[in-house]
């Protein structure tokens, strides 16, 4: 399209020329006969014209000569040529002047002038040469710009790793391609020029390839066989578009080798097929495994049913064991009635505040309940005795821990119930009994118990003395939180009567 636009651009600026000449030859005829007196007729000639003698005199120029050479032309006119422009002498212009004025046939040549290019058309007159020329440079620019981003886009075209072959529209015959086509299919440039795309494919895929030549649609892609000149099979995909290239409609072709992708896909196709025996056959057996699953699950379910219902059982076996023991204790001591019921109960309140879970507050249960079953041991007397106890009577109460531990051990709770019942009367500080333990050496739940028996005993009667009521046994446990009972659970328990109305039944 550029050199169609420039061929026409040429072509106008010769007919301007061609009219200007003509014109000139008119004007150099009415001069000839009136010798210079008429070069002001040239003035409106819009190229700049300059008219020397023989001796290479300046006789004329008009102003488009003298605005170009920015010199007036009163300066000009009368002087030698070589004179105002010594710099001629050695130029192809000089030459020319001279041998138009030697043979008298007309010349053209291009020349520079400054940074500019002229194309002068030289004529011999009567009184010497007249030299008309025409101001190309921005024509030159033009076309180096253009032969440069021809060079830029051949670099560029060479470039592309693709195969891209250009041929004729109507003959087929390729026109141009790129390195990649010479290197792919192994055929030179001269070789490819007497050539078709036809040439490249199999004679058992012509037919389909004329079918589809001439469809619309020519830039989708469309995967086809080409044939290398040393008889290589490629797998190809070609897409097919119209292009003007040196002004005449043609087609681009933009060729991509699939010969890998192809394999690759067969051999994925051949990997798909083999996976799905191998998923047919895999599912078989997962079908087959689910099955065996289901009925060990159902089997396991029956099971834990069972194993549930056991526990169950057993669980309330359990309790009723600690029941009995519990009333045991309690008919032993009827001062003391109700009061493991209570403790246990104060217990996991606290625990259940706590946080603990169910499991936990379950294994805090048992312990209240069964915290003085070592009591048994003691006589009924001692432990119904009214009054201050002698100490012989007070030292042989401070032994139902250790009774207790001895009795409970025996037994396999899930939990150490022993451990807890064993440590309900130890205090932070290293003052309880039985074995002075302290702080982080007593377990948690046997600190709750602790503040647990305490709030109840002290807020209930014992035969030595009168009931003290719930705000003496908090305010104990408070005075002595952290000395003797663990903080937390003494603010704990203090909430409970205090915010949640907690009391027992």
């Amino acid at each position: 399209m550029k050199d169609k636009d420039k061929t026409k651009n040429k072509g106008k600026t010769k007919d301007k020329l061609i009219t200007e000449l003509t014109e000139l030859r008119k004007r150099i005829a009415e001069l000839e006969t009136s010798e210079t007196k008429h070069f002001h007729l040239l003035d409106s000639i819009r190229s700049p014209v300059l008219a020397l003698k023989e001796d290479m005199t300046i006789l004329y120029c008009n102003e488009t000569y003298a605005e170009f050479v920015n010199k007036p032309p009163q300066e000009l006119e009368g002087e030698k040529l070589l004179i105002s422009f010594p710099e001629l002498r050695k130029t192809r212009l000089y030459t020319i002047y001279l041998s138009v004025i030697e043979t008298g046939e007309p010349r053209e040549v291009e020349n520079e002038f400054g940074d500019r290019v002229l194309y002068t058309h030289v004529y011999r007159t009567p009184w010497g040469i007249l030299s008309i020329a025409e101001d190309i440079t921005e024509r030159k620019r033009g076309e180096e710009e253009l032969r440069e981003s021809e060079k830029k886009y051949h670099t560029l075209f060479n470039k592309i790793a693709e195969p891209i072959l250009i041929y004729d529209k109507e003959s087929y015959h390729f026109l141009d391609c790129n390195e990649a086509v010479l290197s792919t299919y192994g055929y030179s440039k001269d070789e490819l020029k007497s050539m078709t795309p036809f040439d490249l494919y199999p004679p058992e895929n012509i037919e389909k390839v004329e079918s589809k030549i001439n469809i619309k649609n020519m830039n989708l892609p469309s995967t086809y066989t080409h044939i290398t000149k040393y008889g290589q099979r490629l797998d190809v995909e070609i897409v097919t578009d119209e292009i003007i290239y040196e002004g005449q409609p043609a087609w681009v072709s933009i060729v991509s080798d699939v010969t890998e992708r192809k394999q690759a896909g067969e051999e994925l196709a051949k990997i798909r097929d083999e996976l799905e025996i191998q998923v047919k056959e895999r599912t078989a057996e997962l079908v087959m495994i689910n099955k065996q699953m289901e009925q060990e699950i159902t089997e396991r379910k029956r099971a834990e049913e069972e194993l549930t219902q056991s526990f169950t059982k057993m669980r309330k076996t359990l309790e009723g064991i600690v029941h009995a023991m519990a009333i045991v204790v309690e008919k032993r001591d009827p001062y003391t009635a109700g009061h493991q019921r209570r403790v246990a109960e104060l217990a996991c309140a606290i625990a259940k505040e706590m946080g603990f879970p169910e499991e936990k507050v379950e294994e805090i249960r048992f312990a209240g309940l069964l915290h003085d079953i070592g009591k048994i041991s003691v006589p009924a007397e001692v432990l119904s005795r009214p009054g201050r106890l002698t100490e012989p009577e007070f030292n042989m109460i401070k032994t139902h821990p250790e009774l207790s531990h001895d009795i409970l051990k025996t037994i396999e709770f899930p939990w150490p119930i022993a451990q807890i019942v064993l440590q309900h009367h130890e205090r932070l500080d290293g003052s309880g009994y039985p074995s002075g333990l302290k702080r982080e050496d007593i377990l948690l739940e046997a600190k709750i118990l602790a503040v647990a028996d305490v709030v109840e005993a002290m807020s209930s009667h014992r035969p030595y003395r009168p009931a003290r009521g719930i705000d003496k046994a908090l305010g104990e446990v408070l005075e002595n939180r952290g000395v003797l009972y663990e903080p937390d659970v003494v603010n704990i328990c203090v909430k409970l009567f205090a915010e949640k109305a907690f009391s027992f039944e």
